[in-house]
């Protein structure tokens, strides 16, 4: 009975361990297809909430791109509505950046840029809309 303890005991840790150690997660992104069309505008509120989302983990290098192509985006003005196709974060040191992005606009952390011809390509080659 003893040696089935620790054989059991020490299974739980295999697992432990070996579950934390995989988790390469550097953000994660929610969306559904760039080319759907709606009657209506989309909400990053209604898209989180109403719609049911492809799911999407990013490794390091699409995070780090990600968040390179973000540097080079150009203000928009705060009233700029978004017609929400993706939302999701990416960490960053101990926090996180998130965003909803439509087409034409993306918010990251509450500010408006818009989205240019670079952003959009990566985000079609990451999420496979061909």
């Amino acid at each position: 009975m003893y040696k089935y303890l620790i054989i059991a005991v020490n299974l739980f840790w295999c697992f432990t361990l070996l579950s934390c150690s995989k988790n390469n997660t550097y953000g994660k992104l929610n969306f559904i297809d760039l080319r759907t069309q709606t009657v209506i505008d989309v909400s990053c509120e209604q898209l989180k909430i109403e719609y049911v989302t492809k799911k999407k983990d990013l490794n390091r290098q699409e995070s780090q791109k990600l968040l390179q192509l973000f540097t080079n985006l150009k203000k928009a003005d705060a009233d700029w509505k978004i017609n929400a196709r993706i939302f999701g974060y990416i960490k960053e040191g101990s926090g996180k950046i998130e965003f909803c992005m439509g087409n034409n606009i993306i918010n990251i952390n509450g500010i408006n840029y818009f989205v240019n011809e670079n952003l959009r390509n990566y985000i079609l080659i990451i999420t496979a809309i061909k």
